[in-house]
């Protein structure tokens, strides 16, 4: 499972993908348009796959960190998410950062 905020998903994957995303980009006029289907059948026909954890996860590893979870840790709080790092004893700087702005600093 993934924990993030959507815009830096995006961000990961401009900067490791970046004409994937122009050609996302490329048809942002589309959407809720007539052509919206069209202009996304063609899209994906003319991208190849891939695979986010490779291409994506592994590019940026810095930017991201790993959590092993039981019991059902929910996760659906940034404070919780700050939690379990905590628990598992490894913040990244990036965490800190994220924390101190939801004042959680230790």
């Amino acid at each position: 499972m993934l924990v993030g905020k959507v815009a830096t998903f995006f961000n990961l994957i401009e900067r490791a993908l970046p004409l994937l995303m122009k050609a996302f980009e490329s048809i942002r006029q589309n959407i809720s348009t007539p052509n919206e289907e069209v202009s996304i059948r063609d899209l994906y026909a003319g991208i190849s796959s891939g695979n986010f954890s490779d291409q994506v996860v592994a590019v940026f590893p810095h930017d991201l960190a790993v959590v092993c979870c039981t019991g059902g840790t929910d996760l659906g709080e940034p404070g919780r998410v700050i939690s379990a790092l905590d628990r598992k004893g490894g913040r990244p700087a990036w965490a800190t950062a994220w924390a101190d702005k939801l004042n959680m600093s230790v």
